[in-house]
Formats: structure tokens, C-alpha cells, sequence
């Protein structure tokens, strides 16, 4: 027989009821370790947190105070250099209008000096105006050449010699561009269908030339198409019709290369249209 007691039913349950018992007890006391240990961990995040947005705001309103202090800083020492070129300029102007200065002026130097100046502003005033960029408008003076010439029946050789030509370049006074010339009669006669057969437009140049005729108010009214070295055009139909009489207008001319079309520059002149010529009596 075995020596080995055995334990009633009862106190079997009694023991596996204590040790679930306590073993939920266990379970519990550690989640709740852990749930501290959480919570205490969430506490310290949200403390660093506040601290770093805590320095962020104190590094910020430092930094906004120190450019407040540097603004007044500068402001401060704008002022004060106001202050001392106001001091200075009031004693350059006590100095130069002083008996100490007056005494040592060369009056005949400073009169000099003021008819140079005087001088160069009238030269300026009168190369400005004289100007191609004052005379001749934008649209114009920047037009590109398509490669369209006039026909051998408009553009044809010219009956003038070279010395009738250049007589009538200098008759023109054309201004602008020094690399080509060009000649066109300066007073060109049109007919009540505004036609001409006067207009004499000619290309002394190695260039190909386009010839805009405008009024002051920059409204084109005639244009030529690409006019070839040593050719002339006589006869042309202007765009727009105008009152009988006298008109003053301008002709401006580009020059542009004959391979390449690059333009090369521009002139422009004064002519006067006469508009109601009857060129059949």
C-alpha cells in the first residue's frame, strides 16, 4: 500500500480557487506597474513638451526685442547722421558764402564753368531731339524686313548722276544712322487719288532699304518694300487720305543686310506732301 496521503475534494478546490485568486492579483498589480510607468511616462513627454515650447517662446520674444532694440539702434543713428549732414552742409554753406571764401573765388572760372555747362545741356537738349528715338516711333524703328522687295516695274535705275544724288541727300538732312545713305524728294507732289509718281525714293547704299512715310501722330501712310541697292521708286499709293494742301510729315528708313536681313540701322527726314496735284493737266 502507498504511504502517500491524499487530499480531500473539497480542500482541492478550496486551494486552486486561493491560487486564481492570487493570480489574478498578480496580473492586476502589474498592469497597474505598467499603467503608472505609462502614465508617468505620457506626464514627462507632455513636461518636456511645454518646456520646449516654453524656450521657443522666451528664444522668440528675445529675438523680437533684440531686433526692436537693433531698429531703434539704427533709427537713432539715422537721425544723428542726419543731424550732423545738416551741420555739415550748413557749414560747407557758411564757408562759400563767406567774406574768407568770396575773397579767394576765380569769378572768371566759375563764369567758365557755367557756359560749359549751359553749353552741354543746349548740345543735349538739341541731340536729344534731333534723335531717332525722339523722332521715329518704336513700332517703326524696330520693324523686321520679311524678304518682300519691290518689283523691277516700281524700283527701277535712276536717271540721276551721283552728284545730283548726294546734292540731294544734303537738300534732306536726314539724321540718324551714318552707315547708309538714301535721297527722296522732299516735296512730294499726290494726286486726288493719293497717288504719286514724284516720290523719287533712292538707295545709294549697299543695304536694302524700307521707307516709312508717318504723320506727327505716328499714323503710317506709306510704306515701302524692300527697295535693292542702286534702284529708285517713283511712283507709290499712299494708305490713308488726307486734306487737300500742304502737309509736313517724316520719312523714316531701315537698313537692313541683304543676306542676312539683319537690320543695320535708321534715318529719318523731313518732307512735305502736297495732296490734290493733277497730274494729268
Amino acid at each position: 500500500m502507498s504511504d502517500k496521503k491524499t487530499m480531500p475534494a473539497s480542500e482541492k478546490s478550496a486551494a486552486g480557487k486561493n491560487n486564481l485568486k492570487a493570480k489574478k492579483q498578480a496580473e492586476k498589480n502589474a498592469q497597474k506597474i505598467i499603467d503608472e510607468k505609462l502614465k508617468k511616462k505620457k506626464q514627462q513627454a507632455k513636461r518636456s513638451h511645454e518646456i520646449q515650447e516654453q524656450r521657443k517662446k522666451q528664444k522668440e520674444t528675445e529675438q523680437k526685442k533684440q531686433l526692436k532694440e537693433e531698429l531703434c539702434r539704427q533709427k537713432l543713428l539715422k537721425k544723428i547722421q542726419a543731424k550732423e549732414n545738416i551741420r555739415k552742409a550748413y557749414k560747407k554753406f557758411r564757408y562759400y558764402t563767406s567774406a574768407e571764401f568770396l575773397v579767394k573765388v576765380n569769378y572768371k572760372k566759375v563764369f567758365l564753368y557755367i557756359i560749359l555747362l549751359v553749353v552741354a545741356v543746349i548740345t543735349g537738349i538739341v541731340i536729344l531731339v534731333n534723335s531717332v528715338f525722339m523722332n521715329v516711333p518704336t513700332a517703326i524703328r524696330n520693324e523686321e524686313f520679311s524678304g518682300k522687295f519691290e518689283s523691277d516695274t516700281s524700283a527701277t535705275e535712276s536717271i540721276l548722276n551721283k552728284q545730283q544724288k548726294n546734292v540731294m541727300v544734303k537738300l534732306l538732312r536726314e539724321k540718324g544712322c551714318k552707315d547708309f545713305d538714301f535721297y527722296i524728294n522732299s516735296v512730294v507732289e499726290i494726286d486726288d487719288k493719293f497717288r504719286t509718281n514724284s516720290l523719287m525714293f533712292g538707295n545709294m547704299s549697299d543695304y536694302v532699304l524700307v521707307a516709312t512715310i508717318y504723320d506727327n501722330d505716328g499714323t503710317v501712310l506709306y510704306r515701302s518694300l524692300g527697295l535693292k541697292p542702286n534702284k529708285e521708286i517713283n511712283e507709290a499709293t499712299f494708305f490713308d487720305e488726307m486734306e487737300y494742301g500742304q502737309h509736313n510729315v517724316k520719312v523714316a528708313v531701315n537698313a537692313y543686310n541683304k543676306k542676312t536681313y539683319e537690320k543695320i540701322g535708321t534715318k529719318f527726314a523731313e518732307l512735305s506732301l502736297t495732296i490734290g496735284v493733277d497730274f494729268d493737266e
